[in-house]
């Protein structure tokens, strides 16, 4: 059995063998294995060595580092990195919330509370999904609206399993639930335009920056967000994520003169970096108890590693963060 298992490029190995012939022939320094051998039962340890390993310089042509580095800081490093991701999350989900309730509240005013999800042509008019109360400029909207009840008939929730069998219509703040954040975010997309102004006003009710360039900065963000949101809930590291959206130059730097500058931007830091979810939270979220949380949750995260620095980097420089994070956004 084992000399048919040689044969593979990956054979199996136990935990004993992860540690010493590939950990420590890497040069990671393990102080105690059996602590070492735990993280491995609960963490895999290609979650551990291929997520952070990239992080530190090696030997040329070889994958043995060039510094030696603790097994406690790569430990740390996913700690640190689940962690802040939770954070990030959390907050993509309140702006997620707000679109949705948002949306809903300007269709039902407008259109009122009945759909057929039956007719997927969407043609009748007393039908809040129907395509003429929506954008004529796109192409895209009749597929989009289609998408949306397929989704709610194919993938009904509890909630909207209850209202399709308890009550006479179910209303947009039902169906809300149901839809995922990018079928929610196509909706506001086809949006007439003084529904998305409603919207806008609503998520960023700001006036150093044009409506025009309002419009454009929410749906950037709402890209970014849900780019995130993706990464992180297929596991992916924060500072290995390939994000594609990025927001506007202009905006970034109108919008946080102080906060971040050009160079900064060109270096993915404020362009679509993790620190471009904070400075568009600070803005996205609303409300100022929402924002204080979220600072606090930041120093709680970030301040116990103030001065932490790994293979020659610091944890801010590691998650692609100003290194001075905590005093930037008057975290003290």
């Amino acid at each position: 059995m084992s000399e048919e298992m040689n044969q593979y490029d990956k054979p199996f190995k136990t935990y004993e063998q992860l540690l010493l012939e590939l950990l420590e022939s890497r040069n990671f320094i393990i102080d105690d294995k059996t602590f070492a051998i735990g993280v491995l039962k609960n963490i895999s340890y290609y979650t551990l060595i291929n997520g952070y390993y990239h992080i530190f310089d090696t030997e040329p042509g070889s994958d043995v580092l060039k510094t030696p580095v603790s097994f406690n800081n790569l430990y740390a490093l996913h700690i640190i990195d689940s962690n802040f991701s939770n954070i990030l999350f959390k907050y993509i989900l309140a702006v997620e919330r707000s679109l949705k309730s948002n949306i809903s509240y300007i269709v039902s005013k407008s259109y009122g509370v009945y759909t057929d999800l039956s007719d997927l042509s969407c043609r009748n008019p007393d039908d809040y999904l129907c395509r003429d109360h929506y954008s004529r400029s796109t192409n895209i909207r009749n597929g989009i609206l289609s998408q949306i009840k397929k989704e709610l008939n194919n993938r009904p929730n509890p909630i909207t399993r209850h209202y399709k069998s308890e009550k006479n219509h179910i209303p947009p703040w039902i169906i809300t639930y149901n839809l995922p954040f990018g079928l929610s975010i196509k909706w506001y997309s086809i949006l007439i335009e003084d529904d998305k102004t409603y919207i806008c006003d609503q998520l960023l009710p700001i006036d150093s920056i044009s409506l025009e360039h309002r419009k454009e900065l929410l749906a950037k963000s709402l890209s970014l967000l849900k780019e995130y949101r993706n990464s992180m809930a297929h596991g992916n590291r924060l500072f290995v994520s390939n994000i594609n959206t990025e927001i506007p130059k202009n905006l970034i730097l109108t919008l946080f003169p102080t906060l971040t500058n050009s160079e900064e931007y060109d270096s993915g830091i404020s362009k679509n970096g993790a620190y471009t979810l904070i400075l568009l939270f600070s803005i996205l979220l609303n409300e100022h108890y929402m924002i204080e949380n979220m600072l606090q949750d930041l120093h709680t995260l970030f301040s116990p590693y103030r001065n932490t620095t790994i293979s020659g980097k610091t944890i801010f420089e590691i998650f692609n963060l100003p290194n001075d994070l905590l005093e930037r956004l008057q975290i003290q």
